[in-house]
């Protein structure tokens, strides 16, 4: 077994790595546009279903405690959930190679040495990046959740309130 590390599999190891590296910065915009996705939906589901909580209140003259109770409820799920999407949403910055350090340091050395370092590098930052990627998703799956939650009680909830409703 040779000393020195084969040339074409370094290189083959820092594409991969960078492969790596760029699925993981996908994976990072995805989160975000699910992100943006869950708060434009609750935002959408808020407006929708206070437009019907109105319509029933308005209509209405029975007790309304319960209605309003579940209506609570649902509101303070929703925001929840809002408030978790937007946590996930934040800004993060992402580990990177420093070119102006690379170039500083390694532009004198062998190809293999400078693929070797980066495979490093980059290596090192996929860990740190992925940290902030399991952050971001154990958000979005709680909001998620919440949103669920909540849209199974604002349905739960309008169709107590229809039913107060004397047509």
């Amino acid at each position: 077994m040779p000393d020195e590390p084969y040339p074409e599999t370094i290189e083959v190891i820092y594409n991969e790595t960078i492969r790596q590296y760029d699925l993981l910065v996908n994976s990072l915009d995805g989160l975000n546009n699910k992100s943006i996705g869950i708060i434009a939906f609750n935002g959408t589901l808020l407006s929708l279903s206070s437009l019907s909580i109105v319509q029933i209140i308005k209509e209405t003259t029975s007790n309304l405690q319960i209605f309003l109770f579940t209506i609570a409820i649902f509101y303070i799920l929703i925001l929840i959930s809002i408030t978790f999407a937007a946590i996930a949403y934040r800004v993060v910055t992402i580990q990177t190679v420093n070119p102006h350090i690379l170039h500083e340091e390694y532009y004198l050395d062998k190809k293999k040495d400078v693929l070797d370092q980066l495979c490093s590098n980059i290596a090192e930052d996929i860990d740190k990046n992925q940290e902030h990627s399991k952050r971001k998703s154990i958000l979005i799956n709680h909001s998620l959740l919440f949103s669920v939650i909540g849209v199974i009680t604002a349905c739960i909830s309008l169709m107590y309130g229809y039913s107060l409703v004397p047509w």
